[in-house]
């Protein structure tokens, strides 16, 4: 089951490791416009995705290349705005060639993350302290007892990956997770419209719900500490928009079923 708690818990945690290997906080997390075009595209995602899909991978793929194109063009001497529309056409046609390949990994990525989220967010926590304490040195001779070092990708490879404790959790937590990102690629292939619905449902409820948390933790303090102090009812909240979502993409094809015209029957013979 999601535990809201523990994946805000780790979602913190995460940021706390980002900033101080990094030595700067990512300052997009608590921007309101950001949290504001989270909400936007995860309503649009999470009720309409399995129509704009397709469309989405295209005009990123033309975004891309028309980029590419224009530093090529720039690059020989070339008219820019022939860069800009050649890259953009050519890429677009790439992108809808490869739609199904983008759709499989947009549902292995939607698929890892709700695991990660459900089983590794739990299993990890549980794994924090042990990992203060490595990070400290306690139980060795390089204890520090004043002041504290800052995190750093390295400790963070030695802890989880070259120590035998660390690399049996990485492998535990990671495992599920890239086994159920295959499933999600192969049921893409095997039957994409539902699985186009069922990822672009659960990433759009995902960023409405995201986009919706940063905007209430930034404007609404209060609110959102009894947001995290009941967590239970904001996780069913959460269900609800998630099944609402399918509902109506599911109710609400891209192209209505075609009906055969009526053919009036012919007048009996009097």
């Amino acid at each position: 089951m999601l535990d809201l708690r523990k994946t805000l818990e780790l979602l913190g945690w995460a940021r706390e490791l980002y900033a101080g290997s990094t030595g700067t906080a990512p300052a997009w997390l608590d921007s309101f416009w950001a949290a504001a075009t989270a909400v936007v595209i995860g309503f649009i995602l999470a009720f309409w995705g399995g129509r704009v899909l397709r469309v989405g991978f295209v005009f990123a793929f033309m975004a891309v290349g028309a980029i590419l194109g224009k530093e090529f063009a720039s690059s020989v001497q070339v008219d820019l705005l022939i860069g800009l529309v050649v890259g953009a056409g050519v890429a677009g046609a790439i992108g809808y060639v490869v739609y199904r390949w983008c759709l499989g990994m947009t549902v292995a990525l939607v698929a890892s993350l709700i695991v990660a989220a459900t089983f590794s967010a739990p299993a990890l926590l549980n794994e924090r302290q042990a990992f203060e304490d490595f990070r400290l040195g306690v139980g060795t001779g390089e204890y520090l007892t004043t002041g504290t070092t800052l995190y750093s990708w390295a400790t963070v490879r030695d802890y989880f990956w070259e120590q035998p404790h660390g690399r049996e959790v990485t492998v535990k937590v990671l495992g599920p997770v890239a086994l159920t990102a295959l499933v999600g690629f192969v049921l893409s292939v095997l039957a994409p419209r539902f699985a186009s619905i069922l990822a672009t449902s659960i990433l759009g409820s995902a960023l409405l719900v995201t986009g919706a948390g940063v905007l209430l933790a930034s404007r609404w303090p209060d609110l959102w500490l009894w947001v995290q102090e009941h967590g239970g009812w904001a996780g069913a909240g959460v269900i609800c928009i998630w099944l609402c979502s399918v509902s109506y993409q599911t109710t609400h094809p891209a192209r209505p079923a075609l009906q055969a015209p009526l053919v009036p029957s012919p007048a009996p013979a009097s």
